[in-house]
């Protein structure tokens, strides 16, 4: 399969350039759509980017029924009805928050938000999408159970009923919370080594260092107020650590708080630093 692309540069100029052959084992829509994906991801494209397809006269490529073009279509037009749901229901939470006074509004602020969708490389996509994870979080489970209620299988609808639950977890909450911590200092790094700032390296071993010293009691606090905000069962750090289809007898026992203090949030900040280390030995 032979693929190129037409798109339009910063000057306004229409520019064609051949993008690669790909090997297919079969000629399948589902084959040649997952090769598809495969080829955009290497390159760093999105397919939802696509504003038109074109294809040669074979029924599987451009068909109306099951062909390549049409399953991208129904893709991309499912992924711009959950935008647009998503943001019918932030704008009815901001409005009613402002109602009830606990935000407030001025230019540059209470603005549409959305998910971001995180890069290959860059710490900020990754950051920005967990702060708009956060942000948009009641929002994003009424869209899941409206997408369960009109999923077009029941395979999606399963496969959304499980991503519910698993996102209303305090397993779910305290990781996003946790990562937001970390990654927030990753950013700072990130952005400070772009100036070419040669002290910003200790300055972020210190804060790694005082996040491990001192982060654990109001990482914890922050996970429990969220949980009980959405009304997520809060985990009991006294009773014994439970791993889902994990088999008990073949994992070491330990409690909750233990997996949480030790085994994820101390352990995921000394992978950190030990990262720094190597990378940065002077």
């Amino acid at each position: 399969m032979s693929v190129a692309l037409r798109y339009v540069d910063v000057e306004g100029r229409v520019i064609e350039r051949f993008l690669g052959i790909e090997h297919v084992p079969n000629t399948t829509t589902i084959t040649l759509k997952v090769t598809l994906d495969n080829l955009f991801s290497r390159h760093g494209l999105s397919i939802s980017s696509l504003r038109k397809q074109c294809y040669d006269g074979a029924s599987n490529m451009k068909g109306e029924l099951g062909g390549l073009k049409t399953l991208i279509l129904n893709e991309n037009a499912s992924s711009c009805n959950r935008l647009d749901r998503l943001r019918e229901q932030q704008a009815s939470k901001v409005i009613e928050v402002l109602g009830l006074g606990e935000i407030i509004s001025s230019r540059g602020i209470n603005q549409e938000t959305s998910l971001i969708k995180p890069g290959d490389t860059r710490w900020g996509s990754h950051y920005g999408t967990l702060i708009s994870m956060i942000t948009l979080f009641p929002s994003v489970l009424d869209v899941l159970e409206i997408i369960a209620e009109d999923g077009a299988t029941p395979e999606q609808k399963c496969e959304v009923d499980m991503l519910i639950n698993s996102l209303q977890t305090f397993d779910f909450i305290f990781s996003l919370y946790f990562m937001k911590r970390l990654l927030g200092i990753t950013n700072e790094l990130s952005q400070a080594l772009q100036r070419k700032d040669q002290d910003v390296v200790r300055i972020y071993k210190m804060q790694l260092q005082n996040l491990r010293d001192s982060g654990w009691d109001s990482m914890l606090t922050q996970t429990t107020l969220f949980c009980k905000e959405h009304k997520i069962e809060v985990c009991n750090m006294d009773a014994m650590f439970l791993l889902p289809g994990r088999s008990q007898r073949k994992y070491p026992k330990m409690t909750n708080l233990h997996y949480y203090c030790v085994e994820l949030f101390y352990d995921v900040i000394d992978l950190q630093r030990t990262e720094l280390e190597s990378r940065f030995s002077h």
